[in-house]
C-alpha cells in the first residue's frame, strides 16, 4: 500500500497526463476494493472490522463517491439542458450550478490523499486504548518492531500447529475434554510436528537431544542431552478447579496435550516417569488429568495444593525471589520444592483471558509454582504501562523461568477469561470453531507475544484491558525497562529475557522473522 501511495505522490504532480493515468489506475484499484468488500462481508458481517477490510474502505468509498459524481454530474447536466429549452431559466441556472459543484468533487478529489488515507489505516494492536501522552508505550505496539534479544536454536521461533479436527464439541455431549471431543492421537501428531519445526529436525528423538543439548549449553555451559536421573517438571493451569479433585467443565490445562508430553518424555526421551512431576501448587489436579496418565505412566507424580487421593500436597521452600519491588508485594517468593528439585520445567500454559492481569499464559501460570497469589501489581489497566511487575521477577528467577526447557502453550481450546468453559473463536484461521492449536516455543517472550495478538484480535471490539501486555515490554527490555526498575530476582541485574514485537496484521499475521528481518519473533504456521 506505501509503495502504491509513493508513486501516486510522485506521478501526481508530473503531467495532467500522468494525473489521469493515475486516475483510471484509481478507478481499476476503486473498483476492485468495492467487489472485494462485498464479497468478504456480504457474507460474514464481522469481517468489516479486519484490517484488510479497513485499508480497503477509504479506497471504496472514494471510489463510490466518484462514481456517484461523474453520473450524478451526467444526469444534472441533462436535467439544466432540457430545463432552458422548455424556457425555465431560475430552476435551469440552480441545476448547472449544483452540475458545477459535482464536476468540482470529480475533478478536486486528490488521488494521493486516497492513498494517503489508505496508508494511514495502518494495524494497531486492538483493544488498547493508549493516552497520547504514554512515553513510548505507543512506539511498542506498532506492528514489526521488535524490541529484546531473541532466544532459541532459532532465535525467536514460535511453532503454532493448527488441527481443526483435533477439538470438536457441541457443548451438550458430554465434556470438552473426553477422548470424543479431544483427539488424543491428533494432539499427539500436533505435538510430534510442533517439536520437531521448533528444532529443525525430521525425528522426535533428534528434537529432544537438541532442546536438552540447547538448555544444558545455556544453563550448565555443558552440552549434553538428558543425562538418566534427571527430574522433569510438567506446570499446568488448572486455575478453574478450586474445590475438588473431580473434573469441571470450565477450563483447564487438556489431559490429552499433558498425555502426550509425558508420552514423549518416557517413549522417546527415556525420562523413566518415577522423575517426571505434574504441579499446580495452589488447585486440585482432577481426576481427568490423572487418571489416564497413571493408566500408562504409574510412576508420574503429582502435587496439588491438598495431597488427596494419592497426589501429593505442595511444601515450599525458605528459597526467595529477589522481588524488584518489595513494599507491599505479595506476589509469593517461596518456591514449591517440587520446582527446586527438577532439572527442567516445560511450561505447559493456556490461551485464555484474565479478568486482572488481562491475558495468562507462560508467565502467569508460575502463579501455580510459588506461594502467594496477590494480584496488585499485575493490575497494568490501574497502575499504567511503565511500572514494576512481578511476571518479570518470575520469568527470570533462575528456578523458574531459568530452568525452563519448553515453552508451551496448550490452545486446544482457549477462553476469553479465567474461569469459562471452552469458547468458540471467530479470528481466522478459527472462524467460529475453537482455537486446536499447540504453540511452542525457546523464547518465552516471543511466545507470549504470538499468543497476546492471537486474544487481542479475537477481543478487539470489546477493547478488554489496557496495557495487558505492558509486562512484555518490561521482560523484553529488562535490562533497561520502561519503567526503570531494576529486576534482579537472583541477586544480580537481569538481560533481557527474549524477544517482543507484534504482527502486522490477524490475517498475514507476519512477524520481522517471517518478512527477512533478523531479531525479531518468526512464527511458522501448520494447518494440519
Amino acid at each position: 500500500m506505501k509503495r502504491i501511495y509513493h508513486y501516486f505522490k510522485k506521478k501526481h504532480t508530473e503531467s495532467s497526463s500522468s494525473r489521469w493515468t493515475s486516475r483510471l489506475i484509481f478507478i481499476g484499484l476503486g473498483l476492485s476494493a468495492t467487489i472485494w468488500f462485498l464479497i468478504r462481508v456480504l457474507p460474514k458481517p464481522t469481517r468489516a472490522t479486519y484490517p484488510c477490510m479497513q485499508a480497503a474502505t477509504p479506497l471504496m468509498s472514494t471510489f463510490v463517491i466518484y462514481i456517484i459524481s461523474l453520473w450524478g454530474g451526467f444526469k444534472v447536466f441533462a436535467k439544466s439542458k432540457c430545463l432552458l429549452q422548455q424556457g425555465y431559466l431560475g430552476l435551469a441556472s440552480c441545476f448547472i450550478l449544483f452540475c458545477l459543484l459535482l464536476g468540482f468533487v470529480f475533478t478536486s478529489n486528490n488521488v494521493k490523499d486516497t492513498y494517503a488515507n489508505m496508508v494511514g489505516t495502518e494495524y494497531t494492536v486492538p483493544f488498547l486504548m493508549l493516552p497520547e501522552n504514554v512515553a513510548n508505550y505507543s512506539e511498542y505496539q506498532k506492528p514489526n518492531a521488535p524490541i529484546g534479544t531473541s532466544k532459541g536454536i532459532y532465535p525467536g521461533r514460535v511453532v503454532w500447529i493448527h488441527d481443526p479436527m483435533a477439538s470438536q464439541w457441541d457443548t451438550k455431549t458430554g465434556y470438552w475434554w473426553e477422548n470424543e471431543c479431544t483427539n488424543l492421537q491428533r494432539v499427539e501428531k500436533m505435538t510430534s510436528r510442533a517439536l520437531q519445526e521448533l528444532t529443525g529436525k525430521k525425528t522426535d528423538k533428534d528434537a529432544w537431544n537438541s532442546l536438552f543439548e540447547y538448555f544444558n549449553q545455556n544453563v550448565n555451559s555443558k552440552k549434553h542431552g538428558y543425562q538418566m536421573g534427571e527430574k522433569v517438571l510438567i506446570k499446568i493451569n488448572m486455575n478453574t478447579a478450586r474445590d475438588s479433585d473431580q473434573p469441571v467443565p470450565t477450563i483447564n490445562a487438556t489431559p490429552q496435550a499433558v498425555l502426550a508430553i509425558i508420552c514423549q518424555l518416557v517413549e522417546v526421551v527415556g525420562v523413566p516417569a518415577e522423575c517426571i512431576t505434574v504441579l499446580d501448587c495452589v488447585r486440585h489436579i482432577t481426576d481427568n488429568i490423572v487418571d489416564p496418565i497413571w493408566a500408562k505412566y504409574p510412576g508420574v507424580k503429582f502435587y496439588d495444593s491438598t495431597g488427596e487421593r494419592g497426589r501429593i500436597k505442595t511444601t515450599f521452600t525458605d528459597t526467595d525471589i529477589a522481588h524488584a519491588v518489595k513494599e507491599d508485594n505479595r506476589s509469593g517468593t517461596n518456591i514449591a520444592t517440587c520446582v527446586v528439585e527438577a532439572n527442567y520445567i516445560i511450561n505447559q500454559a493456556l490461551l485464555k483471558g484474565h479478568n486482572v492481569a488481562g491475558i495468562t499464559l507462560c508467565a502467569k501460570n508460575h502463579y501455580g509454582s510459588v506461594k502467594g497469589l496477590d494480584h496488585y501489581y499485575i493490575r497494568q489497566y490501574e497502575r499504567g504501562p511503565a511500572n514494576y511487575n512481578p511476571l518479570v521477577d518470575l520469568m527470570g528467577y533462575r528456578l523458574l523461568g531459568g530452568k525452563t526447557l519448553l515453552f508451551m502453550v496448550d490452545a486446544l481450546w482457549g477462553a476469553k477469561d479465567a474461569d469459562p468453559a471452552p469458547e468458540t473463536w471467530a479470528i481466522e484461521p478459527f472462524n467460529g470453531n475453537y482455537p486446536a492449536s499447540i504453540l511452542m516455543s525457546l523464547d518465552n517472550i516471543a511466545i507470549e507475544s504470538v499468543g497476546y495478538d492471537l486474544f487481542a484480535a479475537e477481543m478487539s471490539d470489546k477493547h478488554y484491558m489496557p496495557y495487558a501486555d505492558s509486562y512484555l515490554h518490561e521482560a523484553a527490555l529488562a535490562h533497561d525497562p520502561p519503567s526503570g526498575v531494576k529486576y534482579a530476582p537472583n541477586g544480580i541485574p537481569l538481560q533481557s529475557i527474549g524477544v517482543h514485537e507484534h504482527w502486522n496484521n490477524p490475517i498475514d499475521r507476519q512477524y520481522s522473522g517471517n518478512l527477512g528481518k533478523e531479531g525479531g519473533i518468526e512464527l511458522i504456521y501448520i494447518k494440519e
